[in-house]
């Protein structure tokens, strides 16, 4: 009895574990100006050339190391204009809009992983838009931080 009891209880803790997103599961929609849609998995962000930005947050504690692929590099890959605005929508519907003229190859990125590991939707993903918070004055602002926009599901080049 208390065999079959714990392995009941080991199998819900398994269940209820935060699960991040399959390797083949879409976690971005990129939409270009003309309304066509590209969808992107794990393997293809994590495929794009990787950058790596270790700071404090004012969501976390102590420094975390995030990596992922620069925002304007996903751009770039999904073949989209480079100028002008672009809308980042969260799975809650949030959304910011950013000038691409901010955009660099070094940040924002869109974060597929915390400390070398995937994260899921309770931990603020799959996908997290991070600047490097530490680096500069200018990324501890409140427009930045309103930006930095988690479990972002869609990129967006809004019809002229």
């Amino acid at each position: 009895m208390f065999l079959a009891f714990s392995a009941a209880i080991g199998a819900t803790a398994l269940i209820l574990a935060p699960q991040p997103a399959a390797a083949d599961e879409t976690l971005l929609t990129v939409v270009g100006p003309d309304g066509h849609e590209q969808t992107f998995d794990r393997a293809w962000l994590e495929a794009l050339a990787q950058v790596r930005i270790e700071t404090t947050t004012i969501w976390t504690e102590g420094v975390m190391r995030f990596e992922g692929p620069s925002l304007k590099a996903v751009l770039r890959a999904a073949g989209l204009p480079e100028t002008g605005m672009i809308e980042l929508w969260a799975v809650n519907d949030y959304f910011v809009e950013l000038e691409q003229d901010s955009l660099t190859d070094d940040y924002p990125i869109i974060a597929t992983r915390i400390n070398g590991a995937a994260f899921d939707l309770r931990h603020k993903g799959p996908l997290w838009l991070i600047y490097p918070y530490d680096s500069d004055t200018r990324f501890k602002d409140e427009e930045i931080y309103a930006a930095s926009i988690w479990q972002l599901v869609r990129v967006q080049i809004p019809a002229p």
